[in-house]
């Protein structure tokens, strides 16, 4: 059992830096600059703090969540590539580091919300890959790498691939849970099948309270 830190790359816990720092500031008021060396200078120093003062087992990677910079210096880089590359210069500081640190990647944010990454985007992914243990492609909305697509993607990723278990389901609380219960287990179990036969050897389901009965189902 490894306890994982969820870290923030360039967003996520950075608002009070980026209104106190001009230097690292973009039009993004939630995300830093992701071309000027003074974000990652502030981005070490957070690794940094964490690895001396904490024991955790390893890192969960999220760049994309909260949006990016865009900056003309930022701008032409495309989604993939931009927060590819976040994640992998982190992933790589991590590495040298802490070289026994478990490392992955969640795409969350990575791209709108039914869209795929373009194939000529893979090189981006496939070049972060060499830096982390595994890599998730949470699909609870959709996917982002294009299913059909996934075994030769799976096969050119130089660490695991993942998921988050499939769509989710959180209905409304008033219903009666067999009428979603039954159908979305056997959607799941039938998603971790595929996932297997692709080459997929990595699940991140998202856990909480089991009062919540899609969080139960997960759990189980």
């Amino acid at each position: 059992l490894k306890v994982l830190y969820g870290l923030g790359v360039y967003s996520w816990g950075f608002d009070e830096i980026i209104a106190r720092d001009a230097a690292v500031r973009g039009p993004h008021p939630q995300a830093l600059c992701g071309s000027r060396p003074e974000s990652w200078a502030w981005m070490t120093r957070i690794v940094d703090y964490l690895l001396n003062e904490f024991d955790f087992g390893g890192f969960h990677l999220e760049a994309s969540d909260l949006g990016r910079c865009s900056c003309s210096a930022c701008a032409p880089e495309s989604n993939t590539a931009y927060y590819s590359r976040l994640n992998a210069r982190t992933a790589e500081y991590l590495r040298k580091a802490a070289p026994e640190a478990m490392l992955m990647v969640n795409m969350c944010g990575y791209l709108p919300r039914g869209t795929t990454v373009p194939r000529q985007d893979w090189p981006h992914l496939i070049d972060l890959g060499r830096h982390l243990d595994f890599l998730v492609d949470p699909g609870h909305t959709s996917p982002f790498v294009e299913p059909a697509a996934r075994r030769e993607f799976i096969q050119a990723l130089p660490c695991a691939f993942g998921t988050s278990g499939g769509i989710w389901v959180y209905p409304p609380q008033r219903w009666n849970r067999l009428r979603w219960f039954i159908p979305y287990t056997a959607r799941t179990g039938r998603h971790l099948e595929d996932l297997h036969a692709d080459g997929g050897r990595a699940v991140e389901y998202y856990m909480g309270p089991i009062a919540n009965p899609g969080t139960e189902v997960n759990i189980a």
